[in-house]
């Protein structure tokens, strides 16, 4: 089976957790080599466990980012999405868009040390928004265009990161349904348990960790970094996939 969704939606830990669940094996087609690389993580996702496994019925399951599948008529697939501004800050910063050298701020900085005469502490403040604000505009309407695509696909299922975030067992139970297997109640419990953000993170809930893959993970974070020009100009592009997917258009009270 497939786990598709675009990056940083949270792909990686719903892997973790149907694997387990499933008692199958992990792997990242976009990535090949050993995944996990962290050896706590890979002992519960490579199948071989005590519990009942569906591997022969639904196959390893495969995380990866692509629009097309060949297979796809013959093999579950599962969509998962996240609200679009909250990938977009957690995408720049597993980017590091804030020093890619595409970007040439040494000449954006000497204009605004002329024009308004900013000092270095606000000029690194204000490259941080303005490198943002690029980065998100460069990649709003691809993210539109990965939901919308494989929507029309019409996967097995679609998950959302935000309840998997806040209900995280009733999702899953949900999730088992549709594949069509029966997983107990005990064994999705311990795979929340196993997986919490806390663990594969390596920090406490709400505190943020820029080292780590799992940086933050938490819902609306965006609202910390998105202008409101940020947020006018995301309204416009992806209204329409928002809306369709029950997440709330805002007006955040930033200044551009």
């Amino acid at each position: 089976m497939y786990v598709v969704g675009y990056p940083k939606s949270g792909n990686t830990w719903l892997c973790y957790l149907l694997a387990y669940c499933l008692n199958a094996e992990y792997d990242d087609l976009d990535d090949p080599g050993i995944h996990p690389r962290n050896e706590y993580q890979r002992r519960y996702v490579k199948g071989g466990l005590e519990h009942t496994s569906y591997q022969d019925k639904l196959g390893k399951v495969l995380k990866t980012h692509t629009l097309e599948i060949k297979n796809q008529d013959s093999t579950p697939v599962v969509y998962l999405v996240r609200d679009g501004r909250d990938v977009m800050v957690s995408y720049s910063y597993y980017k590091n868009s804030f020093t890619q050298k595409s970007i040439s701020w040494s000449s954006y900085k000497t204009i605004l040390r002329q024009l308004y005469r900013l000092s270095i502490e606000k000029l690194t403040a204000v490259k941080k928004d303005w490198v943002f604000s690029w980065f998100m505009r460069r990649h709003t309407l691809d993210w539109v265009n990965h939901i919308d695509t494989w929507m029309k696909k019409k996967p097995i299922a679609i998950v959302k990161y935000e309840d998997l975030k806040t209900i995280p067992e009733k999702t899953l139970e949900e999730l088992m349904l549709k594949l069509g297997v029966q997983v107990d109640s005990e064994i999705i419990q311990q795979a929340v348990q196993i997986f919490k953000f806390e663990n594969l993170s390596n920090r406490r809930t709400g505190e943020e960790n820029k080292k780590s893959f799992y940086r933050k993970g938490i819902v609306g974070d965006w609202k910390n970094h998105f202008s409101s020009s940020d947020t006018a100009f995301f309204n416009k592009k992806a209204s329409y996939i928002l809306e369709i997917l029950g997440y709330e258009l805002h007006n955040n009270g930033n200044s551009c």
